[in-house]
């Protein structure tokens, strides 16, 4: 029997989604930040795949798992079974901060500028343990680009930060390996990240990740879903609009980007 609309809600804040009238049976999608998963993981969801769903475990283009058909009377079992290995399907789907992705050669490419795992690592930790970051105007997209052979098409996300290297000096940045940002990109709306004019160090690129995510929360359109992206928030604002209002919460400024 399906379950009652007040479970369906609930249910859909813990990633599990109720797929009815096509298939009557919750999907569960686990977030898998920057695609790093290790293998007693895999073996635990290849063991719930094959005793509680359809036996079969989808890979999504954000690098999420999916597991369909799953009966109501086994989602909670299925829910602490991925918490027990470490996985976790809160928040990947709705108005949320979708799963974090990055370069799929992320660590092991010998031409990446820097590893960006620990950085989606951490924000996504954030991310997941912070009410705030959930309930969002809209559904909300963020990668980060180590600057590899194999990109992550940072600049198809909402938030997109992809590794540069200064090789001289400027102004007050020293060479080195930097982050540039870019804001509103959607690939359902045929829209590309817009670049920010700023290079971010290293050090700051997780602090500053959640101020940009802080600033659409406060200020994303909650009264029409159409126009409820960040590109859409960026057809009445402009990038140094944006940029203040990030930097406000930075509490001090971010350095400029130089020309060329």
């Amino acid at each position: 029997a399906a379950p009652d609309k007040e479970s369906i809600f609930r249910f859909k804040w813990n990633g599990l989604f109720w797929l009815a009238p096509n298939k009557d049976g919750f999907m569960c999608r686990l977030r898998i930040p920057g695609g790093v998963v290790k293998s007693f993981q895999l073996r635990e969801l290849a063991a719930i795949s094959r005793e509680l769903t359809t036996g079969y475990v989808q890979i999504t283009t954000r690098a999420n798992f999916q597991l369909r058909l799953i009966e109501p009377k086994n989602a909670p079992a299925l829910l602490q079974r991925i918490q027990n290995v470490g996985l976790t399907s809160r928040g990947s789907g709705a108005d949320n901060i979708r799963n974090i992705t990055a370069n799929p050669t992320a660590g092991i490419d010998p031409h990446e500028l820097i590893d960006v795992t620990p950085f989606v690592q951490q924000t996504a930790q954030y991310i997941i343990n912070h009410r705030e970051f959930y309930d969002l105007p809209r559904k909300f997209n963020i990668a980060f680009d180590g600057g590899g052979l194999i990109g992550s098409v940072e600049d198809t996300n909402d938030i997109g930060l992809k590794a540069v290297k200064l090789e001289q000096p400027a102004g007050e940045l020293a060479p080195g390996v930097y982050f540039r940002v870019a804001l509103g990109g959607a690939t359902g709306h045929k829209a590309f990240a817009q670049d920010l004019g700023v290079l971010v160090k290293t050090a700051d690129v997780v602090k500053v990740s959640l101020a940009l995510m802080r600033v659409f929360i406060r200020n994303g359109n909650r009264g029409n879903r159409k126009k409820a992206r960040l590109k859409h928030l960026l057809e009445t604002w402009t990038l140094a609009q944006y940029l203040e209002e990030t930097e406000k919460l930075l509490g001090f400024t971010l350095p400029r980007r130089p020309e060329g």
